[in-house]
């Protein structure tokens, strides 16, 4: 079981690292109206992330 606890998690901040770069770049190349609409994506994609891996963590704790 920790073990599957420990893959989700790996595989959790591995995507969301892989993420939070691309949207980074693609923020920072942005014009300046533009801005704010995709850090507000950004923190939407982060928030769902999050949920994704508590239930995916909750799940693995079942088996």
């Amino acid at each position: 079981m920790a073990s599957g606890l420990a893959n989700v998690l790996s595989t959790a901040i591995s995507t969301s690292n892989s993420q939070r770069s691309s949207m980074d770049d693609m923020i920072a190349q942005a014009p300046p109206e533009q801005k704010g609409f995709l850090e507000a994506q950004k923190k939407v994609q982060q928030d769902s992330q999050i949920m994704s891996t508590i239930t995916n963590l909750m799940k693995k704790m079942d088996e």
